[in-house]
């Protein structure tokens, strides 16, 4: 691959800022080559939770009476582990991809609550993880708990896996927070080095007899890049010093070129690798290719650099917004 493309993301040198969005294929060592020789600059492995970790160390309990919350969670437990293999075989895998291919490879940690289980990361970066990205499980049903509140439940947890883990850590964020720009402000500050925008909500089963989320992958929705253009324009006006990575509805080269226009440093392909296969990686990057000649421009890093004269300043922004609400 040319080296045209090189970039960095979250202090890590990529090929190209074409990443693997997670999903659980990646636990593939095949897949991940694959991946590789297409040309991706990164792979994000799928997520392993917060509460397989505590059932992993026995920190689980039952009290009498709690007989079906326990069936539940056994349930949902099995469900976690079929989707990426269960904590031990997790970190095997980590060791297993990186052995084959020689791009960083990221860890997934979706997490709700601090706590010592958070020493998982040590074992994560221990197994050969260059980076760790969080998804950040938003206790949103609790009406005493205030977004201050909500907020410095997720800056206390990436202060603690800061503390525990040397690689760099980027936050998986949802677009329902108020202040994305400050959010990003508080993550750096906390020890995150990148934030993503956005995660996928998770799917949820509502049936006469039960009502719970699903920790199965599926398909993102096919080419509608608002949403995300929107949260990435929010945090670089912000101009903090976070890598950013464009994730949600990025399925070509002119997504890629949008997003990166809008602020964002890397693009994650997900639903459309599974769509069209890992060939789409290669497209994505050979259309990135002819986007820089086509505009002279020697390399990525060089559009980069000089992207702030195009990009929205805050006021401008703020001017933007106020217009569509005007009508």
């Amino acid at each position: 691959m040319s080296s045209e493309l090189e970039t960095t993301y979250c202090g890590l040198s990529v090929r190209s800022p074409v990443i693997v969005g997670a999903s659980p294929d990646n636990l593939s060592s095949e897949h991940a080559r694959q991946y590789t020789l297409a040309g991706a600059g990164a792979i994000m492995l799928p997520s392993l939770f917060e509460e397989q970790v505590l059932a992993s160390h026995r920190e689980i309990e039952f009290f009498p009476g709690e007989e079906e919350q326990a069936l539940n969670t056994e349930k949902y437990l099995k469900e976690q582990n079929a989707y990426n293999c269960g904590v031990q075989e997790y970190l095997r895998c980590i060791a297993r991809i990186k052995r084959q291919v020689g791009i960083p490879v990221f860890a997934n940690l979706h997490a709700s609550t601090d706590g010592n289980w958070l020493c998982i990361g040590e074992r994560l970066q221990s197994a050969g993880a260059d980076g760790i990205e969080l998804s950040f499980a938003n206790p949103c049903c609790d009406p005493q708990l205030s977004a201050d509140e909500t907020e410095e439940t997720l800056l206390k947890i990436v202060r603690h896996l800061s503390e525990v883990v040397t690689v760099p850590i980027a936050v998986k964020l949802t677009p329902f927070h108020s202040n994305l720009a400050n959010l990003a402000q508080q993550l750096k500050k906390s020890g995150a080095s990148g934030v993503t925008c956005f995660g996928f909500e998770p799917s949820w089963q509502v049936r006469q007899d039960l009502i719970s989320p699903s920790s199965h992958w599926s398909f993102g929705t096919n080419g509608n890049m608002n949403l995300t253009l929107s949260g990435i324009l929010r945090v670089s006006s912000a101009n903090v010093g976070v890598s950013i990575a464009a994730s949600g509805g990025v399925t070509t080269a002119e997504d890629s070129i949008k997003a990166l226009l809008a602020g964002a440093d890397v693009v994650m392909l997900t639903s459309e690798i599974h769509r069209a296969g890992p060939d789409v990686i290669a497209h994505v990057c050979d259309g990135l290719s002819i986007y820089l000649e086509k505009n002279q421009h020697p390399s990525l890093q060089e559009f980069l650099q000089h992207r702030p004269e195009r990009r929205l300043d805050r006021q401008a922004l703020l001017e933007c917004l106020a217009a569509v609400r005007s009508y």
